[in-house]
């Protein structure tokens, strides 16, 4: 098709797909523990172009390989850490469904299977036709510089003339498969984002009660030191103080509660730090903004209201 630069296909499409997996044996080792299993990916010649994925060792597959007329697979990073260690897996030869033994030929990237918060699998990618059972279901991959939805009509029209009955469905660009699979993760952070904002509301209501009622409380006294001379200026320092003092200790509180619940973030946020500086100064800043409301306001009230009036009334 024009402007499409490379197509494949494979059996499990990373993130959208996972759970094909089972047990390896390696010719001339140990058998492996039996916790030990490995994802089987069966691809066409040039998926790992289609998926940028890029070949850190050896080769890709030979003409003669991908009709299945050899056997040879290729692992990923993962599976040649975890199986041959330190020593070179290639050329070496493995079995998964039947005694016959698949030669490795090369060792691909790390690919995030099964989501993007989980680490990766051991994997290992054969040629399709080696998958002698066939499979119904196929993921086509396409790499173009074209949008994707100027290719669906062509891609359809082009599946269905060599495949009649089948069907294409689930049409999406890598980037929706990718927001698809944290589509709970992006939930759990939305209402953790709701709660901390009605959480921050709350606090600054409470701050600015708390403080607000504390100086209404010494109004009597700061009118009382202001009929014995003490200026506005000192009136609003007074108050100014004690308040500050008080919104410093909440705070300094607030943020040692904090140290031990960071780690929390990081089950329910990919890829965020549990130390989030930019959000902690911008919550500090707004409870600072809110005490300093909270003292000025009532600071200002005591130097402008009528000592006499106070002392009458209480």
């Amino acid at each position: 098709m024009p402007g499409v630069r490379k197509a494949a296909a494979i059996n499990m499409l990373p993130i959208a797909e996972w759970g094909f997996n089972g047990s390896v044996n390696v010719e001339g080792l140990p058998p492996l523990d039996r916790s030990f299993f490995a994802e089987y990916r069966w691809i066409t010649s040039d998926y790992f172009g289609a998926m940028a994925i890029p070949l850190l060792r050896g080769r890709l597959f030979l003409p003669e390989e991908m009709s299945g007329k050899n056997k040879a697979a290729i692992i990923n990073q993962t599976m040649a850490r975890r199986v041959w260690g330190e020593k070179d897996p290639l050329g070496a030869r493995i079995n998964i469904f039947s005694p016959e033994w698949i030669t490795v030929v090369g060792i691909a990237r790390d690919v995030r299977q099964t989501g993007v918060s989980v680490p990766p699998s051991p994997e290992v990618y054969m040629p399709a036709k080696s998958y002698a059972n066939g499979r119904p279901i196929w993921s086509v991959v396409i790499r173009s510089a074209r949008p994707a939805e100027s290719l669906v009509p062509g891609i359809r029209r082009a599946i269905h003339s060599e495949e009649p009955e089948a069907a294409v469905d689930h049409v999406k660009t890598m980037d929706e498969v990718v927001a698809d699979s944290v589509s709970a993760q992006r939930i759990v952070a939305t209402l953790l984002l709701c709660f901390a904002g009605l959480a921050l509301v709350l606090a600054g209501l409470g701050l600015y009660s708390l403080v607000t009622f504390t100086a209404v409380a010494r109004l009597p006294e700061l009118a009382i030191r202001g009929a014995l001379g003490a200026s506005p200026r000192a009136l609003i320092q007074l108050v100014g103080r004690e308040g500050v003092a008080l919104v410093a200790a909440g705070l300094v509180t607030g943020l040692a509660a904090m140290i031990p619940l960071r780690p929390l973030l990081t089950k329910y946020v990919f890829e965020v730090s549990p130390i989030g500086v930019p959000a902690f100064g911008l919550v500090l800043l707004v409870l600072l903004a809110v005490g300093g409301v909270a003292v000025l306001v009532p600071a200002l009230r005591a130097v402008r209201i009528d000592p006499i009036r106070v002392l009458r009334q209480e």
